[in-house]
């Protein structure tokens, strides 16, 4: 899918091949300055620079016992036949255990050889891709989501090396993009939810215009070019070795098809005349590289347009963003004062930079799915301030055709789904609160009419209704009114199942345990509970969070008029 994007092309195929071991790479690697296919392939490849100094340090075989001992029995894997549960049986502490470490300490060597000397082995070379449809009765090729059947011992090895020792490497060297917040260690997705929240929050609090452009983009895994990949992994500290062989595997792979007939005889793979790129969805390592890669286009793009300001009343604190992404999931946004031109302006040169830089990485936005919101403040006869209706769409030419496509604009007050939550920039609930409710009913409906005992339908409640009805609620702020309307037809279904009746007093039902109450969950409390935690726990660790909830404390001070704090 990624042909014809700029790592693509045969001059850099042949500069910077898969394995990332050229000139070329060691140049870029050492800092000098290099020239791209394009301004952003140029951006990207100084960005590569060295920043850790590589891992050299072999598998050990405590490692990869851990690895193995970890690893969900039931997973699919390994194509050659040698399944997880051969793996697995090394690490159970029973007899001969003289024999299983000599086996174990076989395996890591072998590993550990091939990576040493930038080969690659023949059963690694095979990969059984599963095709799973992403709409049921809808097998169209481009609704198909292709899962990657690897070897098991290659997949944990390549596990261990780019996400348990590079990524906490990353980490404490502090060169992660700081807008990125997918598969990282204390990020989530609700976490992503919030600053979109906040952001939207200070909009409203200053009085200032506020644009962003919600991004679709084309399966990212399956369109990253595996020679920019492991130029980035050898830039992050992964050893030249490593990244030899699996630049080689990758070359090297023959793919067969996975269905409910078997698999397939005839495979296809990687060829100078028909190239196939991705990064292999089912490959731990691929999560890794795209935070790796979507890190380094996220610097360039705060580097390089204006983005969004937000600042405290006294000018103390100062948060800029430009996007906000949670793997593929990702927005760009830009602010301004009033009476500054116009916003729609920044916007399009804030999309159209982060549309080039997604292209120069293999990458793809879907621009009929992409859309736009445009905050701008206008004045009632009486000088109330309230949100324009006026649209103004924006155009971005796609780099893929050349051709130039209009985004689509939604209303201020138009929500939108986003990480499983409803959000939009006129702080409309309503969407939540309809989705809240009916997901409330669905659940509880299901649960309480297969006859479960009253044990059951307590582990029902636990498990499968509160993670499912309170997992928006972290960036909400729904009335009580309406949550307590939201969960009172559940509550009254599962108080009958628990075995109780159901009008029962609600201060009873929601009263602890400890207290002779049935432990039972106010939604409008767990949102207040949760709220304030989120808050507290991000101000306490001094986060970009932290700092955006101080920036809207501060403005609501200044709002309230009163002299104690809010």
């Amino acid at each position: 899918q990624a042909s014809g994007t700029p790592f693509t092309s045969r001059e850099m195929m042949e500069a910077l091949p898969f394995n990332a071991d050229s000139s070329l790479a060691e140049d870029v690697l050492e800092g000098k300055d290099v020239e791209g296919p394009t301004l952003e392939a140029t951006q990207i490849l100084r960005e590569c620079r060295k920043v850790i100094q590589p891992d050299e340090e072999e598998l050990s075989v405590e490692e990869m016992k851990n690895g193995f001992r970890r690893w969900n029995e039931k997973t699919s894997t390994s194509p050659s036949g040698l399944h997880l549960g051969m793996y697995k049986c090394l690490t159970e502490p029973n007899e001969q255990e003289e024999e299983k470490t000599y086996l174990l300490e076989t395996i890591t060597g072998i590993v550990n050889t091939a990576f040493k000397a930038g080969v690659t082995l023949k059963r690694w070379c095979k990969v059984n891709n599963v095709l799973i449809e992403k709409d049921t009765n809808n097998p169209t090729l481009h609704r198909l989501r292709i899962i990657h059947i690897i070897e098991a011992d290659y997949n944990l090895a390549t596990k261990i090396l780019w996400a348990r020792r590079t990524m906490p490497r990353a980490e404490k060297a502090k060169v992660l993009a700081d807008s990125n917040w997918g598969s990282r260690r204390s990020r989530s997705a609700q976490d992503t939810s919030t600053v979109k929240e906040l952001h939207y929050d200070i909009a409203h609090l200053r009085l200032h215009e506020y644009a962003s452009m919600e991004n679709d983009a084309k399966a990212c895994y399956d369109r990253m070019v595996p020679n920019l990949i492991m130029l980035i992994s050898r830039s992050f500290g992964i050893s030249r070795g490593a990244c030899r062989s699996v630049g080689k595997t990758f070359q090297r792979t023959r793919h067969h098809l996975t269905t409910k007939n078997g698999i397939s005889k005839e495979s296809f793979g990687y060829s100078n005349e028909k190239p196939i790129f991705g990064s292999w969805q089912g490959a731990t390592k691929s999560v890794v590289n795209w935070v790796l890669t979507s890190s380094i286009i996220q610097n360039i793009h705060q580097a390089t347009t204006e983005g969004a300001t937000f600042q405290s009343t006294d000018g103390e604190i100062e948060v800029r963003q430009s996007t906000v992404g949670f793997v593929d999931d990702n927005n760009n946004c830009v602010s301004q004062l009033r009476g500054q031109g116009s916003i729609v302006e920044k916007l399009k040169n804030s999309a159209q930079k982060w549309e080039r830089l997604l292209y120069a990485t293999g990458g793809m936005l879907e621009l009929s799915k992409c859309f736009t919101y445009v905050i701008n403040w206008e004045q009632d006869d009486e000088g109330r301030h309230k949100i324009s209706d006026k649209m103004q769409a924006i155009t971005i030419q796609e780099s893929q055709t050349g051709q130039t496509k209009e985004i689509n604009q939604k209303s201020t007050g138009e929500s939108h789904k986003t990480l499983g939550c409803y959000k939009s920039p006129a702080m409309n609930m309503k969407a939540q609160a309809e989705d809240t409710t009916k997901k409330a009913e669905k659940i509880s409906q299901l649960t309480c009419s297969y006859g479960l005992s009253a044990n059951t339908s307590r582990l029902a409640y636990q498990s499968m209704y509160l993670p499912a009805v309170t997992y928006p609620l972290t960036s909400s702020y729904m009335s009580k009114r309406v949550l307590n309307k939201a969960q009172a037809k559940a509550t009254r279904r599962f108080l009958r199942c628990h075995g109780f009746n159901p009008h029962m007093p609600r201060i009873v039902a929601y009263a602890p345990k400890l207290l002779g109450g049935l432990g039972m969950q106010r939604m409008y409390t767990t949102q207040g509970v949760r709220n304030m935690t989120q808050m507290l726990k991000h101000i306490r660790a001094g986060t970009t969070i932290g700092k955006l909830f101080r920036i809207a404390i501060s403005w609501l001070q200044r709002w309230a008029g009163i002299g104690h704090c809010v």
